[in-house]
């Protein structure tokens, strides 16, 4: 299986106007969830982690790997992921974080029960848990004396749901950020109160640098009426934290307020919530569920995330956020914006509407993610349906890039792909959903998008290597899966004449099948399947009859796709 685009090669994508874009398989699973985060090492940026949840009806995981040479080779972490009262029946989320030295801080949530996961009546526990390393992510401690919970909290199940909170308040949808001058860690998180009618909290604790105990939550002072569901948080290298979350004025009326506010004290205190936008939601709060499409839509109500410009530059200090939501009305579709502020959210710009197809098709764009590098380029990426029209099934992965404070975004496709999650929502599939969020990541140089499919059976987790400089014809990079099982040595001689060779190793045997590219896209060549065993392997492939130029050999194997670069001379 590959979740490579329709009608294109394995490993490749040929866009229109554009050269070819490098796709890297990064795992197949069957799997429900995902809700990938990755991060990158400010002190090196060729060390980057990831990490994502996989889920069954009675089981809950996480992934996690390093990579410590820019995406070529990955690694999987060893952490202690014990944890729970009682069997776990759910949780999520996982999130990181690096500071400024390198230190690595990865939290996520458990939901468990004492009484078993096909119990009746029972009380779940929901607790959320931190980790850190000190060695690029290679390996994970947690805390002693109970400190490496953050908080948590129990609700009462009966009757087939969550009815109330049993003891304040059970904690989900966190994020993190670190100050990049103190390198204190900051936690911002929805905290359940009353559920019956849906009085949240939204508060961020602090980690300060060098300790084991998070603060006691500091309140973000908004009327919890209100609401308040997933936001996120981010520090500023001038002391300022800045959060942002959707929250519902009235929970039976289908419309949201994006709201912001930050804090000038290092975590302290905060300052009172501002409206950057009202969105427009398909299903609100306080209506019931009557079937899964209405479920999942539920799903794609306001996610909001926010970044800052720590660079020095024009735009130094411009808080960004987005978010996916209606725009007015069905026939809209769902869209992804932006807005920013340059006062410390005292005056917002108006929404700008992200994904470029054109407005009144009824297109979804969802899960948007966002990054500002340390050179002030914005950068966004977000599943997008516009190409769903007469393919229920098709959806497409993009990246948006913005050099100018996010006047103008480029655009571009990075990858299409059949799924089983149709985006007019009609069919909804009940044992699998994307996660709420995706997390990308760039260096200086590169933008490296992370993104999830699903197709037939099997969750697939994809990685690309952006080229920013060339980014509106979409650069090449070579790439590999993230994997302990396969690695490409050397390919030699590399410019070639005759032949060229491609030193394998391998931790277990596979099977590998490859094709060649030239510059252009165009199909050159295909390497028959064949087992390979444990062990070291020379492939050699016969190039003499090849026109002088670069060609790109793309192999595919059981651990993933590996992507390699040759020039003919």
């Amino acid at each position: 299986n590959t979740a490579i685009g329709s009608g294109t090669e394995k490993g490749m994508e040929e866009k229109e106007g554009s050269s070819l874009v490098e796709i890297t398989q990064i795992s197949k699973n069957k799997i429900d969830d995902v809700e990938l985060f990755s991060a990158i090492n400010p002190t090196n940026p060729d060390n980057i982690v990831i990490s994502w949840m996989e889920t069954t009806m009675t089981t809950i995981s996480f992934i996690l790997y390093y990579s410590n040479d820019g995406g070529t080779t990955w690694n999987p972490a060893t952490i202690d992921l014990s944890g729970g009262a009682g069997q776990i029946v759910g949780g999520g989320d996982p999130v990181f974080a690096f500071d400024t030295n390198g230190k690595l801080y990865f939290s996520w949530l458990y939901l468990s029960s004492l009484a078993g996961a096909n119990s009746g009546d029972r009380d779940l526990t929901m607790q959320l848990y931190w980790a850190y390393s000190d060695d690029n992510g290679k390996t994970f401690s947690r805390a002693g004396n109970g400190e490496d919970i953050i908080t948590d909290g129990i609700f009462f199940y009966t009757d087939g749901e969550i009815k109330e909170t049993k003891e304040c308040c059970p904690p989900d949808k966190q994020w993190m950020s670190v100050d990049p001058v103190t390198n204190d860690l900051y936690v911002s998180l929805t905290e359940f109160g009353d559920i019956k009618v849906l009085q949240n909290i939204w508060g961020v604790r602090k980690l300060k640098s060098g300790t084991t105990k998070f603060s006691e939550k500091v309140l973000i002072p908004a009327d919890t009426t209100k609401a308040p569901t997933a936001g996120a948080v981010v520090a500023d290298r001038k002391g300022n934290v800045h959060t942002v979350f959707p929250s519902w004025p009235d929970t039976l009326v289908p419309q949201q307020v994006i709201q912001y506010a930050y804090s000038s004290d290092s975590g302290a205190t905060y300052s009172d919530p501002v409206t950057v936008a009202h969105v427009d939601v398909k299903y609100f709060a306080g209506a019931p569920e009557k079937n899964e499409t209405e479920r999942v839509y539920k799903r794609l109500n306001p996610m909001t995330y926010i970044a800052v410009d720590n660079s020095g530059g024009s735009y130094d200090g411009r808080v960004y956020i987005c978010w996916n939501g209606w725009d007015n009305d069905d026939v809209n579709g769902v869209d992804i914006f932006l807005s920013y502020s340059d006062d410390l959210g005292q005056t917002w710009s108006e929404p700008k509407r992200v994904n470029d197809d054109e407005e009144g098709e009824g297109k979804t764009q969802h899960r948007p993610s966002i990054y500002v590098n340390n050179n002030g380029v914005l950068i966004l990426s977000w599943f997008d349906g516009r190409k769903a029209e007469g393919d229920k099934e098709l959806t497409s992965f993009y990246v948006g890039v913005s050099k100018d404070g996010g006047e103008t975004i480029i655009n571009r496709n990075i990858s299409d792909y059949h799924h089983n999650m149709p985006f007019d929502m009609q069919e909804v599939s009940v044992f699998w959903l994307i996660g709420e969020y995706y997390q990308l990541v760039a260096t200086d140089e590169y933008i490296y998008p992370f993104w999830a499919a699903k197709s037939g059976g099997d969750v697939e987790i994809f990685m690309s290597k952006l080229n920013i400089d060339s980014f509106e014809n979409i650069g090449i990079s070579e790439m590999s899966p993230v994997s302990d099982k396969i690695a490409i040595e050397s390919i030699y001689p590399n410019p070639v004449s005759d032949q060229v060779n491609i030193n394998i190793k391998l931790q277990q045997e596979t099977n590998i099948s490859g094709v060649i590219y030239n510059i252009e896209g165009k199909l050159i060549e295909k390497i028959s399947p064949k087992e390979y065993t444990d062990g070291k392997h020379k492939i050699t492939i016969p190039v003499n009859n090849y026109k002088a130029g670069s060609y790109y050999i793309t192999f595919d194997t059981d651990y993933g796709q590996l992507i390699r670069k040759f020039i003919k001379e």
